[in-house]
């Protein structure tokens, strides 16, 4: 199931973009929808004859109170696109959740947008939620490859990270995993150290023979 508090309310909507339904009251406030971002969505991919579930970016809920990401999917009417059911989600939670993965801490977990925008990353809060990443990130872009890694210092706390990234299948989002250098690297630096040490040691005896 989804982590403790991340699904937040569940919608309808309909054709003529009335709100049919909503659980809790107020999750998409009332009245016609056109202009948000989630609805045009996914009119504009019925109008290109793609039927799919997406993902909104993160955007305040209309009492501006928290933030919210929504997940819809189209109801299709004899072959029409006929509205909309949709469930808000909590990023903040599902970035509470990230961080309780995190070990060691120093390590980062991020969830982003095709066009680099964060939907949730652990340790942040709501600091970067739906801010794109700086163009001189590693990260790829929406036309790169699939998965892949990099070696870079973080854009948010400068720490050495060995990133890793995968596209996910269902949705336009990629999870990327950042693992710090140092700590990945500490067993091979300490075996080096180690054998640094009886080197010292034997080649004096070595030559002592």
């Amino acid at each position: 199931g989804l982590p403790a508090g991340m699904a937040i309310g569940l919608v309808q909507i309909d054709a003529r973009v009335e709100v049919r339904h909503q659980v809790p009251d107020g999750v998409v406030g009332e009245g016609n929808v056109a202009g948000r971002a989630f609805f045009k969505d996914q009119v504009a991919a019925a109008a290109a004859g793609t039927h799919t579930m997406l993902l909104s970016a993160p955007h305040r809920d209309p009492a501006g109170d928290r933030w919210l990401v929504m997940l819809s999917r189209p109801l299709i009417d004899d072959g029409k696109f006929a509205g909309l059911v949709a469930m808000a989600l909590s990023p903040q939670a599902l970035a509470d959740h990230l961080t309780r993965l995190q070990h060691p801490p120093v390590d980062s977990v991020a969830l982003l947008m095709q066009d680099g925008s964060v939907v949730a990353h652990s340790g942040m809060a709501g600091q970067r939620l739906g801010k794109a990443l700086p163009s001189t990130s590693p990260m790829p872009t929406p036309d790169g490859a699939m998965a892949g890694h990099v070696r870079a210092p973080s854009q948010s706390d400068g720490v050495g990270r060995i990133i890793g990234w995968q596209r996910l299948s269902l949705l336009p989002l990629t999870a990327a995993i950042g693992l710090s250098e140092a700590a990945v690297l500490a067993p091979a630096e300490a075996e080096i150290h180690r054998s640094d040490l009886r080197n010292a040691v034997a080649l004096p005896l070595v030559a002592l023979l």
